[in-house]
């Protein structure tokens, strides 16, 4: 792979990284400002859940385009849209004002990913594909951890610091987009027709049909597993085992160190070994994480058990982008992980709502029991998920 293409990969990487920080800095700053407001802990959940819900519906019409369009193009859509959301906080002084940021934010983070993972797939070799997607699943995945982080230190110089910086961190990569990304104008399909021209049509997604149901819901249950442990999982943490923030921090960061090295290491097992032996090797290391904390306590068992649950991630996420990849026709990649990402954002929805309920109805053990059971559906669908040979563009 050309010198060229690397920088491309890696500015696409930094780009989700940018977006997913800009995402997750906002968390321990939102409930100081939303005590400004004199608002609490349910308009916390209005917000949250307003970033997915525009995430969820935008993804796919930026996939869409993305075929359509230069994805270059889209994705600098998106980080523009991504820095002009941030003034909305700056500027809010009521609820409104944060609910329509946050939903901006969800609408422009959503045009990103899509695009960013099929102009990878364009740019590389086929055999280096789940190799340079780990890339840009490391850079998401960075920035889950980095954000909240960031955000909590630029915190003590003035609550707007973070979105300052978020803001001048996105011009700065947007500005290196016109220099590094390639302009790659959008193909042919196999008939020989201008992509641009062509209507949406179901036709996208793979075949057979039942194929891509199970591999949604495979993608689905990795995201929700963690989401409808969560909520429960933090107020287990703190008032049965009586550990501290900081020490959930460092379970945290357990699981973003493991999950980051193994997505930028060996993202590259599933170009040699095949897509699905990875994808069920990651879930056997994430069920593992589930099992231990049914089964321990310690503080120690619990960093272990976070880094099962990294190396499960960083083996499986890049295994599933490539194995999509592989089954999608050239013209109409965007699109279909447009889909895939909306649909897998419902997560976002539902995950915590669902957990936080359960927590208080059956428990946190029973929560834990669920999950494993999800992890075993999961690994039975994923013998099946083999696609039918696509058609690829000229």
């Amino acid at each position: 792979m050309s010198i060229q293409n690397k920088g491309t990969v890696f500015l696409l990487s930094t780009s989700v990284f940018l977006v997913t920080t800009g995402f997750s800095i906002i968390f321990p700053i939102l409930p100081k400002l939303l005590d400004r407001i004199g608002a609490g802990a349910f308009e916390f959940g209005i917000l949250a859940a307003s970033f997915g819900v525009t995430f969820t519906i935008f993804s796919p019409i930026f996939g869409y385009i993305g075929d359509r369009r230069p994805k270059r193009l889209v994705i600098q859509i998106g980080l523009f849209g991504f820095l002009f959301s941030n003034f909305f906080y700056i500027l809010a002084d009521n609820l409104i004002l944060l609910i329509i940021g946050r939903m901006v934010q969800g609408i422009f983070a959503s045009a990103v990913m899509p695009s960013a993972i099929s102009l990878v797939t364009d740019i590389v070799p086929d055999n280096e594909k789940g190799k340079n997607i780990g890339y840009i699943m490391a850079g998401n995945a960075t920035g889950f951890i980095v954000g909240p982080s960031i955000g909590g230190i630029l915190y003590d110089f003035s609550v707007y610091t973070p979105f300052y910086t978020s803001i001048g961190l996105s011009i700065f990569t947007l500005i290196l987009t016109f220099k590094l990304i390639p302009n790659i104008q959008p193909i042919t399909n196999h008939n020989g027709e201008d992509n641009q021209k062509l209507p949406f049509s179901w036709q996208a997604i793979p075949s057979p049909l039942i194929v891509f149901a199970g591999f949604v819901v495979v993608d689905i249950i990795y995201s929700v597993s963690w989401l409808f442990i969560e909520p429960g999982f933090i107020y287990y943490f703190y008032d049965d085992l009586h550990y501290t923030p900081f020490e959930f921090g460092i379970f945290v960061g357990a699981y973003g160190l493991a999950i980051t090295v193994v997505q930028l290491l060996f993202g590259s097992l599933s170009d040699k070994f095949g897509r699905r032996p990875i994808i069920m090797l990651g879930t056997i290391f994430y069920t593992i994480f589930i099992v231990m904390l049914y089964y321990n306590t310690s503080l120690f068992s619990l960093i272990i058990a976070a880094t099962f649950a990294g190396i499960g991630g960083g083996f499986s996420l890049p295994a599933m982008k490539a194995l999509l990849a592989d089954a999608v026709d050239d013209h109409q990649k965007t699109t279909v992980f447009g889909i895939e990402t909306g649909l897998l954002s419902t997560g976002m929805i539902f995950g915590p709502l669902l957990g936080g309920y359960y927590y208080d109805s059956l428990g946190m053990l029973a929560i834990i029991q669920i999950s494993i059971i999800m992890c075993f559906v999961s690994m039975l669908i994923i013998g099946f998920l083999k696609f039918q040979k696509p058609i690829r563009g000229e």
